[in-house]
C-alpha cells in the first residue's frame, strides 16, 4: 500500500510538472501567434504601399506589365475610387475627396510611368 501511494505522489508531481509545461507553451504559442499578426500586418502594408504611387491625392496601381494604371485607388484604405459627375472622385469606404476632372487619369499614369521616383 505504501508502494501505491508513492507511485500515486511520483504521478501526480509529474502529471502537474506537465500541466505547467503545457500551460507556459500555451502561453508562447499565443504571445508568437500575436507578434506573427503584427509582422503579417507590416509587411502587408509595406507590399501594399510598393504597389502604388501616390500622386494628386489618388494612389495609381502599378499593374504586372510595370506601368500604371488610370484607375484611382484611395490613398488612405486602398479601395478603388468612383468617379462623380464626371469632376469629382470618391471613395465610397473611407470617404476621401479629390476635385479633379476623369479625363486627366490618363494622363496622370502616363506621367507617373515615365517619372519614377
Amino acid at each position: 500500500m505504501a508502494a501505491q501511494a508513492d507511485n500515486d505522489r511520483v504521478l501526480a508531481g509529474k502529471v502537474d510538472k506537465l500541466q505547467q509545461t503545457v500551460a507556459s507553451h500555451l502561453q508562447r504559442i499565443a504571445e508568437l501567434e500575436k507578434e506573427n499578426a503584427e509582422l503579417r500586418r507590416t509587411v502587408g502594408a509595406g507590399h501594399k504601399e510598393e504597389a502604388y504611387r501616390t500622386h494628386n491625392s489618388m494612389a495609381f496601381k502599378r499593374k504586372s506589365n510595370g506601368k500604371f494604371s488610370d484607375q484611382p485607388y484611395c490613398p488612405h484604405c486602398y479601395k478603388l475610387m468612383s468617379v462623380v459627375e464626371g469632376f469629382m472622385i470618391n471613395c465610397r469606404p473611407c470617404s476621401h475627396v479629390v476635385t479633379l476632372g476623369n479625363e486627366r487619369l490618363p494622363e496622370i499614369a502616363k506621367w507617373l510611368d515615365e517619372n519614377p521616383e
